[in-house]
């Protein structure tokens, strides 16, 4: 049996839900990073005892950043930019990093995340040269 070859078109669709992925996780972030800046005993609690490099504050606003730039790279790479990809991926790796800091916090949050990044760097990173060249 022959395997299914993608065409260009395939990996331009999967390009095209890795944006709007990008802009959906970035959204998030930055719904996650307002809460932490004006209502910052949501996210301490009773998970008090674990202690953040910054204040919740300072997170809440690496958060709000963070989230701006992934939906701007999502809109960016949308409407076909390729160097909304290599933004895309520098900021997926990174906020992989920083959804581990917050996992003791929001676990199931911090899982969902981190799962949307990793299916965003894999559509991001098979078959770059489609974006590319396009």
């Amino acid at each position: 049996m022959m395997a299914k070859r993608y065409t260009e078109d395939t990996w331009r669709g999967w390009h095209t839900f890795a944006a709007f992925l990008m802009f959906i996780v970035g959204s998030v972030n930055s719904v996650q990073g307002l809460v932490a800046i004006f209502a910052d005993d949501v996210f301490l609690g009773e998970s008090s005892r674990f202690t953040l490099v910054l204040d919740v504050t300072g997170w809440g606003w690496v958060h709000l950043i963070w989230g701006i730039i992934l939906m701007i790279a999502g809109v960016a790479l949308f409407f076909g930019k390729a160097w909304a990809r290599w933004i895309g991926i520098l900021m997926v790796v990174s906020n992989i990093v920083t959804q581990t800091v917050t996992i003791t916090y929001h676990p199931v949050y911090s899982i969902l995340v981190i799962a949307l990044d990793v299916f965003i760097l894999w559509a991001l990173v098979v078959h770059a040269d489609v974006l590319d060249e396009g």
